[in-house]
């Protein structure tokens, strides 16, 4: 009897780990030689959550990117690779160690062959002398030092003032910038006049 008790608790025990070790592994996915996944879908060739770093410029901070989560695949067999954004993107903006505006966005996608990093859907730029830029897609090319979008962007300066247009041009440090294909309203001051 002991000895039945025994052999129960011991298939018992096996069969329970059986379903754990398969019940683990049923998310992992055969790959071909190119490291496509059988069922269609590329593996990326590193994953990072919560990425938090910091780019510098002989020793002073330039800008901090943080994002959500990051899937970044090599192209063929260079050193360059396309990372995409998820889950929230954050970047600040740095002149000489000060603060000077930042970007917000959901999601976006890193270009190192082009030096560049896109912001996609809900972009949200602001500087600190007090201009905030929306638009649905915003590239910045950090080796330019430049910021451009082709998509419709609205511009809110600190005085209310409200520009839209279609494209925008400007420096990463958001101190002069251009709207393409400008439309909107906006307050003129006279000469000689007194504004209420």
């Amino acid at each position: 009897m002991k000895k039945v008790l025994i052999y129960t608790f011991l298939k018992t025990l096996l069969s329970f780990f059986l379903i754990i070790v398969f019940w683990g592994c049923s998310d992992i996915e055969e790959m071909d030689d190119s490291g496509t996944a059988l069922s269609g879908k590329k593996v990326p060739d590193n994953e990072i959550y919560n990425m938090d770093f910091v780019i510098t410029d002989k020793g002073i901070v330039t800008n901090k990117i943080k994002a959500g989560y990051v899937r970044r695949n090599n192209q063929g067999s260079s050193n360059y690779s396309l990372s995409e954004i998820s889950e929230g993107l954050e970047i600040k903006f740095f002149q000489k160690g000060k603060l000077v505006g930042f970007l917000k966005s959901r999601k976006g996608i890193i270009n190192d062959r082009k030096n560049t990093l896109t912001a996609i859907e809900d972009v949200v730029v602001v500087s600190t002398k007090g201009d905030t830029i929306y638009t649905e897609e915003l590239e910045w090319n950090r080796k330019k030092g430049k910021v451009y979008s082709d998509k419709d962007v609205m511009v809110v300066n600190i005085d209310k003032d409200t520009l839209t247009g279609n494209g925008f041009i400007g420096d990463q440090n958001f101190e002069t910038y251009e709207i393409i294909r400008p439309r909107g309203k906006t307050r003129i001051k006279r000469l000689g006049s007194k504004q209420k």
